[in-house]
């Protein structure tokens, strides 16, 4: 079960506090409000719902807001953002950039480029419905004025969680960790994650201008879990870097090991880390 998505904003003017909270009123709350029941099971698997609830967006656009271009958008990466006024926090609806974005995922995380007001963005698994265990990753950017002016394709080696992202001049970085999706488990009402300790912890790098599917690098480390992105950037000599903190066990203990019984301990140490990148030239 998922909690919806909750807007809270403080007002401060003339010397007041004003507050207010709202629901995100997405197609999820919609409908839950309408039938006053649950209606969606597992997270991130749609086999598990009530019948009445098929092709329903199933987003609960919880995990982060983000202010784009006189909306808030309110985001969760398991679908597409909801808009919301920025002064009665009413929602506006679903949000596709004017028709120019139609993938089913959208991350919770984009990144702004400082000096081009660029937003880059990325969905995976968006390929599909976006919770059938695709290994598709499309990456966009939208310029300052609203309108996509890059999109590009690319596989990853297995459906596993890109929670954030990291950018820098030329580059935009995927950290993938090896929480992974299998479609038959999805099928049988299993968990959409599963940690897997015998996978790597990857990081895709992909082109900011002109991507295509052959593009995309991915560099491997010791299975471990990301965290959020610090930071990202590229050296004068053409390396790049990026601080993020990485766990070295499962964070999500309740996305369990398949076939096994045990519990994760969720005492992970974890830090920020200095991930080093091959040349950019």
């Amino acid at each position: 079960m998922q909690l919806d998505g909750s807007i809270s904003a403080f007002r401060i003017h003339n010397g007041h506090v004003d507050y207010q909270q709202k629901y995100v009123k997405t197609d999820r709350f919609m409908i839950e409000t309408k039938y006053r029941r649950n209606l969606f099971g597992k997270y991130r698997n749609p086999f598990t719902d009530d019948p009445v609830v098929q092709g329903v967006i199933r987003t609960a656009s919880n995990t982060n807001i983000i202010f784009h271009r006189g909306v808030l958008l309110a985001t969760k990466e398991d679908g597409p953002p909801f808009a919301m006024d920025p002064t009665t926090l009413a929602t506006i609806g679903k949000w596709d950039f004017d028709g120019q974005i139609k993938t089913p995922t959208f991350t919770a995380h984009p990144k702004f480029d400082p000096d081009t007001g660029e937003m880059i963005c990325f969905g995976y698994e968006a390929g599909g419905t976006g919770q059938d265990a695709s290994r598709d990753i499309v990456v966009y950017t939208i310029d300052k004025e609203g309108k996509k002016t890059e999109e590009a394709w690319y596989k990853a080696p297995f459906c596993g969680m890109i929670h954030d992202c990291a950018l820098t001049k030329n580059w935009l970085i995927l950290p993938m960790t090896p929480l992974e999706c299998k479609l038959d488990r999805l099928k049988k009402g299993g968990n959409h994650w599963a940690w897997n300790p015998k996978l790597d912890q990857c990081y895709g790098v992909v082109p900011r201008r002109g991507g295509k599917p052959e593009d995309i690098r991915w560099f491997r480390s010791d299975n471990a879990f990301h965290g959020h992105v610090a930071g990202a950037y590229e050296t004068d000599d053409g390396q790049i870097i990026v601080d993020l903190t990485v766990a070295d066990g499962n964070v999500f203990f309740f996305f369990r090991k398949p076939h096994f019984f045990d519990f994760v301990d969720c005492s992970s140490r974890g830090g920020r880390c200095r991930w080093f990148g091959g040349r950019s030239q």
